[in-house]
């Protein structure tokens, strides 16, 4: 991808970030997933999907379908007997994403390195595979976002993440009283998007070291060491 289609990816998902502050329902994240963020890889489909503790899986909303799901529980021994492309649940393995068609992509929603659920994203026709690097790639970052969203916003998927939460260092063990400056706030929206410090620099106007040192102190007030893990708990706190 270009600078300006990467910039501009960035900046889409960063709107994506600031829409989940309204709190929508999952049911509409799975309609605005298909027919907003991803609309132009040609999704005709979504669904989020939370894996329980048990290994049973439940759907918890989706958009584009005939028949409605929302709610259904499938236990373990059952949805792992499927075969082919009977359900997107089947992509469970740590390299497969794609089924057999390349119609159907599954992104699992890890929580310290754990699946808390997944994301299921039906496609009109079969993607390439310079398509499908690209939506994956992407997907992903939307799947990060929303693992430590749902975890937080609802009681379904919490229930699922509560396990993962309590074996690590979790967002709620951090101070809420972390005050940043208007400027550390945008570089950590920014962080949040995906964006590199060179593409923050020229945005925001400062150098790139200026921005690599307000990393580094944001850093140290959200008491995180990466780029990932700032802005989980950026959205945990509610800074972005």
């Amino acid at each position: 991808m270009s600078r300006v289609e990467i910039d501009g990816r960035s900046a889409i998902v960063s709107n994506f970030i600031q829409w989940l502050s309204y709190k929508p329902q999952v049911d509409e994240i799975t309609k605005a997933l298909a027919t907003n963020f991803f609309h132009e890889f040609d999704v005709v489909s979504a669904r989020i999907v939370a894996l329980r503790t048990n290994g049973d899986i439940e759907i918890l909303g989706e958009f584009g379908f005939d028949e409605n799901r929302v709610g259904e529980r499938t236990n373990s021994s059952t949805w792992r007997s499927w075969s082919g492309n009977e359900e997107p649940f089947v992509l469970t393995t740590d390299t497969q994403r794609w089924d057999t068609k390349s119609t159907i992509c599954m992104i699992p929603m890890d929580i310290h390195s754990m699946v808390a659920g997944f994301i299921s994203l039906y496609f009109s026709t079969p993607c390439d595979k310079s398509a499908r690097i690209n939506i994956l790639k992407e997907a992903e970052r939307y799947a990060e976002i929303l693992a430590l969203y749902l975890s937080l916003t609802y009681v379904q998927f919490s229930m699922s993440a509560h396990d993962i939460f309590n074996r690590g260092s979790t967002p709620s063990s951090l101070t809420e009283n972390i005050e940043l400056t208007e400027r550390q706030l945008k570089i950590l929206r920014g962080i949040a998007s995906g964006k590199t410090n060179h593409s923050l620099a020229h945005e925001l106007g400062y150098s790139v070291s200026t921005i690599r040192h307000e990393t580094m102190r944001i850093f140290n007030l959200l008491n995180v060491s990466d780029r990932k893990a700032s802005a989980q708990a950026a959205l945990a706190l509610g800074l972005i």
